[in-house]
Parts: structure tokens; C-alpha cells; sequence
């Protein structure tokens, strides 16, 4: 559905269609992000119609035409701003309206997008108001700018197929799959194939020889890993029947859990990039648990059970290896009487904080949004996290994950001043003195992060801030 605002100075009957005022069709489905761009550009003395879909754009198209500028969020749910681009310039009466895109990667988009969708530019969210009216008025001076005749964007024939979009000039999709499926069978052949040629001399059924083969040859976690990888090249469906898709290099993960919240949203979200998985069970918008494979031991129950000092690391290697996978750790060691549930409850909580900050950092990826219920671990934890406060503090540690990426090399060595260090010894924080004791001079900064039980970003910080203080140093 579209409105039609103006600015509140307007009294006359009619002031609305004033042929000389700019028409601007805003579309964006965040009636938030609808009612701030309204208000600023009524201020500046624009008419606005609002739309709150793709669909609902097209129609205004149609009913209220003409239009002087279309503002469009690049990644909304249904109709997506591309796909929305793609049918505005197939019409011939719409070709040469004015496009901007808006999106929190505009960088990307400016890259990809802006000549092949005819676009005058793009606009990064968040935006100031003053960054926004500038790029509408930039964008209707460049339109007023074109020739009459010449065309101010490519026509339907010239627009960039989405599938090539998606991919880029790598090589075409079935091509692609079948490299990936090729590398598949390779390191599953090599990884079962000698078991396989040992059992089968056994008196083993011939179901059994391969199940027994697939268990030893998959025992190594780096080749799990490995064959994740490839499993994710070929692009299957990330969940079938979802409410929700997209690609995070379009819809960042921190804007798909804001929107999930904003609407209250029950069910799982599962998240791939590469070989990391992960899925968040979310009830009425709120988190109740995240799980995940392919991080790493750092984000392991057992590692916040240590760290939040419920257990040692010797008692949580004794649990893994009586509980042998047989459940999940947790509730193992509820029923031996090893951990309450309070204790559990917080080991759960810090967990899946982090693997929620982590995935945050995931710049290429897919996610999708499915109605099926949790799981039963997420139903008994009822962790009820809130969503806004994850993400605001998501994005802080991000920004200063960025400066620790760019400032440490991960694979030098670690090593400290001994004289510097006497001299401070006495003012260093828990988080420095647990790197201070990892640092034994042989480890690299990578291997000191996964010997610790603190979180990696605590970790990486402190070693961050020896190093500022000329404590330690990277060799």
C-alpha cells in the first residue's frame, strides 16, 4: 500500500500535484525507515509516496505516475530492490525514472549494481538526513542532466541476468556443481577408502563395512570440515519451506535478527558461511539458543563451563570423554550431578552470545528463516535473550575486530619483554595475564587464542594492548 505525504506548510487544496515540486517514490519494508525518510523529505519540501514492498511500488507506479525518483531499500523480504529495479526498466514508460539505492553495503553496491540497474546512486543505511537529501537532490540534478532522446538507464535487454549477478564471472552454476561434487568424492574417497578396502575382507554385511568405514575414516575434524566446504559450493537449499532468504552480502545478519525481533518473530534461523553453521532458536523475537558447527574448540560448551569457572578443564575433558557423545554435555552432567541448572543456564547464555557476536563478522554467507519449532535442547534452556542488545554490542566488538585483524598477524609468535614486563606486572588485567602465561614464547597468537579459555575477542585484546604497550611483540 502507498501514501502520499507533504510538507506541513502545504494549506492549498491541490498542493500536492504542484508540477514543479519532485515527486519521490520511497519503497522500504521498515515502516521505521519509511516514516524517517518521509519526514525529511517532506521537510525539504518533496512530495512522498511510500511503499512498503516491491509489489506495492509497481503499483504505485501505475496509479500515481509520474514519479521524479525512486529511493529503494536494496534488500527487502518478498520482492527484493533488484528484483524491483529489474521490472521498472522493463516497462518503457519507467525507463528513464531516476533511481537510488539504499542499503548497508552501498560500497558493494556502487561496485556491482549502480550502472547495471541504471541507478544515479546509492545510499549507505544508517544515514544522516543531510547525507540523504544530498543524494536525492545529486540524483535529480544527473536525471535533469540527460538529453531528451538519450536513454538515462539500460534497457531489459541489457540488464545483467540475476543468476550471473549472484555469481560474478566465475564460472556458470552446473559447471560449478559439478567441480564441487567431483571434489566431494574425492575426500570422501580418500578419507573411507582404506577402511573400506580392510573391511571388506571382514565377514561384515556389506551395509555394515561402509557404515563402520564412514565412522573411522570421519573421525578427523578437519576433514569434516573440509567436505562441509564443498557440500556448501554447491549451493544447496539452506532450508526448505523458509518464511525468509537471503544472502548475507546483500541483507547483513544483524539487520535479518533486528527485523526478526521487530516482529516477533518465532522460529529457527539458520545461518552458512563456508563450512560454519549455525542456527538461533528464537521465540516471539527473542533468542533461546544458538548452536553451531565448524568454529572451532573456542566456542565448545566446555570452554564457558571453565571460563565461568562451574568446572575445570580437567573435569570437562573427564565429562566429554564419559559422555562420549551420547548427549548432549549439558544435560550429562545435570544427571550426574556434576553441574545445576543455574550453572548450565549461564554456560548456555555466554555461548550463544558469542556465537551471535561471531556471526556478525560474516561478510559472505546465506541465511534462512524457518516456522518449524526449536529444537529440544532451545525449548529446555528458554534463554529469552534480546535480540537489540546482541546486535548493538555485536557491532561494537565487530568494529574492533576489524582494528585487531588489521593491526595482528595471527600466525607470528608471540613473545614478551620480560624487563617491560616486570615494570607493569602489577596493573595487568585478567585478560592480560592469562595471555601473558599462554605466550610462552613458542606459541603464534592463533594457537595462544585456542589454548585459552577466555573469549577470543577478550584474548586477541589483550594481546592487542601489550603489544600497544610494548609489552609484547609479534615475531
Amino acid at each position: 500500500m502507498a501514501a502520499e505525504r507533504t510538507s506541513p506548510t502545504d494549506s492549498a487544496p491541490g498542493a500536492s500535484s504542484d508540477p514543479r515540486r519532485p515527486r519521490i517514490l520511497v519503497v522500504d519494508d521498515s515502516p521505521t525507515i519509511l516514516a524517517l525518510i518521509e519526514t525529511v523529505l517532506v521537510a525539504e519540501g518533496y512530495v512522498v509516496v511510500a511503499a512498503r514492498s516491491g509489489e506495492a511500488a509497481l503499483a504505485a507506479l501505475e496509479r500515481e505516475a509520474p514519479f521524479s525518483l525512486a529511493l529503494v531499500d536494496f534488500a527487502m523480504s518478498g520482492m527484493s530492490g533488484y528484483e524491483l529495479c529489474r521490472s521498472i526498466r522493463r516497462e518503457r514508460r519507467h525507463a528513464r525514472l531516476a533511481i537510488v539505492l539504499m542499503s548497508a553495503r552501498a560500497s558493494a553496491l556502487r561496485e556491482l549494481f549502480i550502472d547495471e540497474l541504471g541507478a544515479l546512486g546509492a545510499v549507505a543505511k544508517p544515514f544522516e538526513p543531510r547525507a540523504l537529501v544530498e543524494a536525492v537532490s545529486h540524483a535529480l540534478e544527473a536525471a535533469s542532466a540527460v538529453p531528451p532522446g538519450r536513454p538515462s538507464a539500460p534497457t531489459a535487454t541489457d540488464l545483467v541476468d540475476e543468476e550471473r549477478a549472484a555469481h560474478g564471472s566465475e564460472a556458470p552454476p552446473p559447471q560449478r556443481r559439478e567441480e564441487a561434487v567431483a571434489a566431494f568424492a574425492r575426500d570422501l574417497a580418500t578419507a573411507v577408502g582404506p577402511h573400506l578396502a580392510i573391511l571388506r575382507h571382514t565377514d561384515l554385511p556389506p551395509a555394515r563395512v561402509v557404515e563402520d568405514a564412514l565412522l573411522v575414516g570421519l573421525e578427523d575434524e578437519r576433514l569434516l570440515t573440509k567436505l562441509a566446504s564443498a557440500l556448501d559450493s554447491l549451493e544447496l537449499p539452506l532450508e526448505s519451506g523458509a518464511l525468509l532468504r537471503c544472502d548475507l552480502a546483500h541483507l547483513p545478519l544483524a539487520e535479518v535478527l533486528q527485523l526478526l525481533e521487530l516482529r516477533r518473530q518465532s522460529g529457527v534461523l539458520s545461518v552458512a558461511s563456508g563450512p560454519r553453521r549455525l542456527r538461533l532458536a528464537l521465540e516471539n523475537g527473542r533468542l533461546e539458543l544458538a548452536f553451531a558447527r565448524g568454529l572451532g574448540p573456542s566456542f565448545r560448551l566446555g570452554r564457558y563451563l571453565s571460563r565461568l569457572e562451574l568446572l575445570t578443564r580437567d573435569e570437562v575433558e573427564d565429562a566429554v570423554a564419559e559422555c562420549r557423545g551420547r548427549s548432549p554435555l549439558g544435560e550429562w552432567l545435570i544427571r550426574a550431578g556434576k553441574l545445576d541448572l543455574q550453572g548450565l543456564h549461564r554456560a548456555l547464555a555466554t555461548q550463544s552470545t558469542e556465537l551471535v557476536y561471531e556471526a556478525l563478522r560474516w561478510t559472505h554467507g546465506r541465511c534462512a528463516v524457518t516456522l518449524e519449532p526449536p529444537w529440544p535442547e532451545a525449548l529446555r534452556a528458554h534463554l529469552g535473550l534480546g535480540v537489540n542488545e546482541l546486535v548493538l554490542e555485536g557491532f561494537r566488538r565487530v568494529d574492533e575486530w576489524r582494528v585487531l585483524d588489521e593491526a595482528l598477524d595471527r600466525d607470528r609468535r608471540v613473545v614478551m619483554d620480560a624487563r617491560a614486563l616486570e615494570a607493569v606486572q602489577a596493573r595487568l588485567g585478567p585478560f592480560e595475564r592469562e595471555a601473558v602465561v599462554l605466550a610462552n614464547g613458542a606459541r603464534s597468537l592463533r594457537q595462544l587464542v585456542e589454548a585459552s579459555d577466555q573469549a577470543a575477542f577478550d584474548v586477541t585484546a589483550a594481546v592487542y594492548r601489550l603489544v600497544r604497550a610494548r609489552v609484547a611483540r609479534l615475531v
